[in-house]
């Protein structure tokens, strides 16, 4: 029986998947009303040179009094439609390969002095972080360039195309696999995070079970300590994975040869621009996403 609190049920595989589907999409409905201003914040941190060594709280500033409010909203509609459908994606995955894992005994076995993490848990993060990648790289990828105020089209038009139905024209193959731009910082940034953050989740429900199962702090704590504190962990290459996606100069460029430009440049300090604005999204964003998470899994799980 999984312990209570747990991300994943007893139930089969696919049952667990279908579980983590509904709540996934309600997660991700939830996540970028919550938390995409501070979301923008961070970006324009990350990636513009006029910021740097900035305070979160002066970019807001200068962002709401040059641009106004409806600036920190830019490019809200990407991440609200792609947040439901990878964040979905990314907890029907993890669910499913965590379910079928734990019936595999090498992996349903505690890893040595790892406080009795099992690798199925591991496993899961990994099939969630590839499945999220795949629909998040080119829906980030636009939400990024709309931040900035940059084109996401590789030939963009004399003037921005006014809806959709001027774009479907420019949607050529070349242009759909230029929409994969940062694809690489992207998985790893994905798979160090969800090994860091379901890990926490599986850890404080088996050493902290009174806190993690509190009625409602307790998926706060898991959605906003846990995230966050996973977050320190990846955003060295969240923030390489903004800047490729940003700036023309790192198009083609590997990760690696990225974060190499950007230490070089900037120095080590440079890769962490903007972590209080994305720590400060995620708490809450996560926190109030989790919280729904919960309320759907205790509903469905209520109607077995």
């Amino acid at each position: 029986m999984a312990p209570a609190g747990s991300l994943v049920g007893d139930e089969k595989p696919f049952t667990e998947m279908v579980y983590g589907l509904v709540s996934g999409v309600a997660y991700g409905l939830t996540s970028p009303v919550v938390g995409h201003p501070l979301d923008t914040v961070k970006t324009n941190m990350q990636v513009k040179p006029q910021y740097k060594g900035k305070s979160m709280i002066f970019v807001f500033k200068d962002m709401i009094s040059s641009s106004g409010w409806r600036s920190i909203y830019k490019g809200f509609l990407p991440p609200l439609l792609g947040s439901a459908a990878y964040r979905g994606v990314q907890f029907s995955a993890y669910s499913g390969a965590c379910s079928y894992a734990e019936s595999i005994p090498l992996l349903a076995s505690p890893i040595p002095f790892m406080g009795g993490l099992h690798p199925s848990v591991i496993v899961g993060a990994i099939a969630g972080a590839l499945a999220r990648s795949s629909i998040e790289s080119p829906l980030d990828y636009m939400k990024v360039r709309s931040q900035t105020g940059q084109s996401f089209l590789l030939n963009p038009p004399s003037s921005p195309p006014a809806n959709f139905k001027q774009i479907l024209p420019h949607l050529t193959p070349k242009q759909l696999l230029h929409l994969y731009s940062g694809f690489v910082p992207t998985f790893l940034r994905t798979a160090f995070l969800f090994t860091a953050f379901f890990s926490l989740v599986d850890s404080s429900v088996r050493h902290i079970p009174d806190i993690i199962n509190a009625p409602t702090y307790g998926p706060f704590f898991k959605g906003g300590i846990c995230a966050t504190s996973a977050w320190g962990f990846a955003f060295p290459l969240e923030t390489v994975k903004s800047v490729v996606q940003a700036d023309k100069k790192f198009e083609g460029k590997g990760t690696l040869t990225a974060m190499r430009t950007i230490v070089k440049e900037d120095g080590v300090l440079s890769l962490y621009r903007g972590f209080s604005a994305g720590a400060s999204r995620s708490f809450f964003a996560n926190g109030a996403s989790m919280m729904v998470y919960q309320m759907f899994q205790k509903n469905l799980r209520s109607k077995e």
